[in-house]
């Protein structure tokens, strides 16, 4: 116990979930978007958990997040000599964002280290490990209810086992920490796609 706030604290029982898409299309036919929870598997949240998602980067999605954003680097407009174009780091990092949606996790704090770029074509995995969990309360409007503390730790790393990004995350998943603990994101997920 922690000044009156109870903390789940633990250490093995690392349960790696794999989030990668499997072979063919979705409905709007990108093939790096298809049913990304199909294998997600199914039990509670846990303390140390370790959570994976993967995408493979294309020429459409950095067009789009540069006409989304507006950010025109021309790294991100225009092709090196390998005929690639440089990923935005934010796109790279909302990766994490599936992940954080499977929890119901609402960032307070997001630190990013950018150490490699990424290109058109890459595939990156996010793998996030859930680092701490404490009772809290959670501002609604002109009240408090009870929450759950949540940070967690991301890496990114490309096809070839290199380390592009790094990241902390500190936030609040608005249900009690009772409840978080018997949680099963997926069941969430599966529904939503």
């Amino acid at each position: 116990m922690t000044r009156g706030r109870r903390t789940h604290e633990g250490k093995g029982n690392e349960t790696l979930r794999q989030l990668r898409a499997p072979q063919g299309t979705s409905a709007s036919g990108d093939p790096a978007v298809a049913n990304p929870i199909s294998q997600f598997s199914r039990r509670l949240m846990k303390l140390g958990d370790v959570i994976a998602v993967s995408r493979t980067f294309t020429v459409a999605d950095i067009d789009e997040f540069t006409r989304i954003t507006g950010d025109r680097g021309p790294w991100h407009v225009n092709a090196d000599a390998s005929g690639r174009k440089m990923v935005h780091g934010l796109a790279t990092a909302a990766l994490s964002t599936v992940l954080g949606g499977a929890m119901c996790f609402m960032a307070r704090r997001f630190e990013l280290d950018f150490l490699r770029s990424v290109h058109s074509g890459d595939t990156v995995t996010c793998t996030m490990r859930v680092t701490s969990l404490a009772e809290a309360e959670h501002r609604v409007g002109d009240r408090r209810a009870r929450a759950t503390r949540l940070e967690s730790t991301a890496e990114f790393v490309n096809q070839d086992g290199v380390l592009v990004a790094k990241l902390f995350a500190r936030g609040v998943i608005p249900k009690p920490l009772a409840e978080v603990l018997a949680d099963d994101p997926a069941s969430r997920l599966q529904a939503k796609l």
